[in-house]
Parts: structure tokens; C-alpha cells; sequence
């Protein structure tokens, strides 16, 4: 085990599982969230590139995480509140610039509880039910 594997082990962050997982908060905490694009400095050819702007977005007890292959979204309530959410407010790399490793979040899974597909999507079930 690395050196630093061990130090985030110890801090209770690692990485969500692969895709199409679901998570409830156990503990509050701060995720920051996709609010808003903004045009960057940067053009591919004579097109604009635009770069998202994250918002801090507290994460109540009961909230969930749905980790899918569209992305991270968290909900409330059996509503989706945010999207392409994160555990950090870390500046996202340009988009030219060459990374040889892929840059996976360290997630706080001290603070998440695993759940079940059908426990993530009750909530919208019973919603659908009464409109």
C-alpha cells in the first residue's frame, strides 16, 4: 500500500465505486456542484471553449449521491438538485493540457452509506404515483 493511499485511507476518502452506484449522506458536508458555464480563454478552431463555474452546496443527512454513467448527481427529496458534483472546489484541468494519469475525486465514504438502486429511486416512484 502507498504512502498515500495509507494517509487517505486514514482520513476516511477514497474513491466512489465504478459507475451506476448510490449513496446516502450519513454525515453532513460541503460538495460543491456544477452551477453555470463561463467562456474561457481558449478556442479549438473559431469556437469559444467554456469552462464550468462549481458552487458550494451543503449535503443534508438523507441526501443521496447517484453515481452514474451520465455523472454525479446528488438528490434531494427524490429531486435531482445538482449536477457534475464534486468533493472538491480543486480548479478543473484545460482541456488541452495532458495529463497521464486520470484525476478521480477522494470522496468522504466515512460520511456516505452505500444503498441499493431501488432504496435511490423510491423516492421518485412515489412522486410518480400521486401525479
Amino acid at each position: 500500500m502507498s504512502f498515500l493511499s495509507r494517509i487517505t485511507a486514514m482520513a476516511g476518502l477514497k474513491h466512489l465505486k465504478p459507475s451506476n452506484s448510490y449513496y446516502e449522506v450519513i454525515v453532513p458536508f460541503v460538495a460543491y456542484v456544477t452551477k453555470s458555464f463561463e467562456p474561457s480563454n481558449s478556442y479549438y478552431g473559431s469556437s469559444q471553449l467554456y469552462a464550468p463555474t462549481r458552487v458550494e452546496y451543503p449535503l443534508k443527512k438523507g441526501d443521496q449521491i447517484h453515481n452514474l454513467h451520465g455523472g454525479i448527481f446528488v438528490v434531494r427529496n427524490g429531486e435531482t438538485v445538482g449536477y457534475s458534483v464534486s468533493p472538491s472546489n480543486e480548479k478543473l484541468k484545460h482541456p488541452f493540457e495532458k495529463s497521464g494519469e486520470q484525476d478521480i475525486p477522494m470522496w468522504p465514504l466515512d460520511k456516505l452509506s452505500q444503498i441499493e438502486q431501488a432504496k435511490a429511486f423510491k423516492a421518485n416512484y412515489k412522486r410518480s404515483l400521486k401525479d
